[in-house]
């Protein structure tokens, strides 16, 4: 069965672990290209999903990573917030 993985997450809890995608990938004994297809929201193998899950739970979490990497709200909340401040941008553009 192939699923897809929440790319986003994914890729926070890697920051929060601090490792790169190649050094990730070796610990969850993936390719670098599966790694990629995760962290983009292809869709990979369920027994691709319980290496990197497994690799998650070996690799610690950096201490003081939490303070400094934002949550899955508090990033949505910066693309929300972005996306009007480019739309009031663009309709003040328009105006003469």
């Amino acid at each position: 069965m192939r699923v897809a993985i929440d790319a986003a997450a994914l890729r926070r809890e890697l920051g929060r672990r601090g490792c790169d995608g190649a050094e990730f990938a070796r610990i969850a004994g993936v390719s670098a290209a599966t790694l990629s297809h995760a962290m983009t929201g292809r869709l990979v193998d369920h027994t691709t999903v319980r290496k990197l899950a497994r690799a998650l739970t070996l690799t610690p979490v950096m201490p003081g990573a939490d303070a400094i990497i934002p949550t899955k709200s508090e990033t949505a909340g910066a693309s929300t917030l972005a996306a009007a401040s480019s739309e009031a941008q663009r309709v003040s553009a328009d105006r003469p």
